[in-house]
């Protein structure tokens, strides 16, 4: 019987907000944390965990009993978080000089860690690891969660499940400890063994994960062009693609006037046979997709978000949904960080450039994008800085055979189509010839 080991990471922290860490710390859980932990709860509901082990962190403690989770317990010295401040020693001058941004390497402290002792850590952890016996609940306060992932030496993955609820996850992962084969695996995605797989057979891999493209349009935009391609963006082929605009972020002079322009566009949007070419909004994939995008929808609404418009399944035969137009979704949200597969667009209004670039990059994904202004210097310099794999400045985020497609963060990695595609699975090769002599 396999061993099934559960590695919860905590919620949200002040450092996790930042990404700044200068040393042990107790940080406490924030408020949005305090909620993710006990979201984590139903996820090992019914589940009996014969060991608790826990760092001695206390809000890893305390978002092992967030959870809920029964009996005592036990404190893993080996999950300690470890002190960034003296990080490869020597190396921290060079590195401030390179990234002045990082805190993390500020006033080195004598207590930090080398590399090479934290990766110790990690294989005293899977040592004991080894010896336990039914279910193990591991509550990490978050960083040693990689490193435990990169050292899973010895320890064959027999299946792996993977939640995400914003800075807290939990992967539910099952080996057999006697099996003579290796496998190293990573903890970021469900699909992460069979491309774990194609590293030990040194294959080379690309991964297309979803997106929630930002549309971002600047005080200066085309509105009457904007808002066509607005509409376009998200409903062509009815929000069913991973590069569809889903975050329309609008600077606050031209808000107002976008959002009613966007939303009578929506009314005007007629269901109907997808083979009809009077219909203008198609349905859902399967039927299961559409009840999936309406409870999404319903627990945005319950989290704090608006409906402006829609929300609800259609009447009439078919997986119809009503476009739907959400505001009001804050950070906390679980709306924030997903992915809605279908007609449901998020409506935020920011104060200025600066902000729509600084909300268009606050998400887990990183597929693609598009500014919309009359400036075409400006939106070429604001899709720049915008991280994503493609960025499109006054048009949509497309796939094209032309085009290399491909994005980053949870987006995946690796290119298709194009001639970045062409590369990406080609064998580049060097033949040189000549007939010079060899050196005397």
């Amino acid at each position: 019987m396999p061993l099934h080991l559960y590695l919860i990471r905590h919620g949200e922290t002040a450092w996790a907000l930042n990404a700044r860490h200068t040393g042990i710390s107790e940080i406490p859980l924030t408020e949005n944390g305090v909620d993710q932990a006990l979201e984590l709860g139903p996820h090992l509901a019914g589940i009996s965990f014969a060991h608790i082990l826990t760092s001695p962190r206390e809000r890893a403690r305390h978002t092992c009993k967030l959870a809920g989770l029964e009996g005592i317990p036990e404190i893993e010295s080996d999950l300690a978080e470890w002190n960034y401040g003296d990080y490869e020693g020597e190396r921290s001058a060079e590195i401030r000089k390179d990234r002045p941004d990082w805190d993390v390497f500020r006033d080195g402290c004598p207590q930090g860690e080398m590399p090479g002792q934290i990766l110790a850590r990690a294989d005293r952890l899977i040592a004991r690891l080894r010896l336990l016996d039914g279910n193990v609940a591991l509550f990490s306060h978050g960083q040693f969660g990689g490193i435990l992932g990169a050292r899973w030496i010895g320890l064959p993955l027999a299946d792996a499940r993977h939640f995400s609820l914003g800075t807290a996850s939990i992967s539910i992962l099952g080996y057999d400890p006697d099996h003579p084969e290796v496998s190293v695996i990573s903890l970021w995605n469900f699909i992460s063994h069979p491309i774990s797989r194609a590293g030990q057979n040194l294959k080379v891999s690309s991964m297309e994960l979803g997106g929630s493209d930002a549309f971002i349009v600047l005080e200066d935009a085309d509105l009457a062009h904007t808002v066509k391609w607005a509409v376009w963006g998200l409903m062509y082929n009815t929000g069913q693609t991973c590069c569809a605009a889903k975050r329309f972020i609008v600077v606050e002079e031209l808000a107002d006037e976008f959002l009613e322009k966007f939303t009578a566009a929506f009314v005007e949007l007629r269901p109907g046979d997808p083979m009809d070419e009077k219909t203008t909004l198609g349905p859902l994939s399967t039927e299961s997709a559409l009840i999936a995008l309406i409870k999404q929808v319903d627990e945005a609404v319950d989290q704090g978000a608006k409906v402006l418009l829609g929300g609800k399944r259609i009447d009439r035969p078919g997986a119809f949904m009503e476009p739907t137009i959400l505001t009001d979704v804050e950070s906390g949200n679980p709306a924030f960080r997903d992915e809605f597969f279908g007609p449901v667009a998020m409506f935020f209004r920011v104060k200025d450039e600066e902000a729509a670039i600084a909300l268009g990059n606050d998400s887990d994904y990183g597929l693609g994008g598009s500014v919309f202004t009359k400036d075409i210097d400006r939106g070429k310099r604001v899709a720049s800085r915008i991280e994503t794999g493609m960025m499109f400045v006054n048009n949509i985020s497309w796939s094209d055979a032309e085009l290399p497609f491909g994005g980053i963060k949870n987006s995946g990695y690796g290119r298709e189509l194009g001639d970045m595609g062409i590369q990406q699975f080609v064998n580049k090769k060097l033949v040189r010839t000549g007939s010079f002599d060899a050196p005397a």
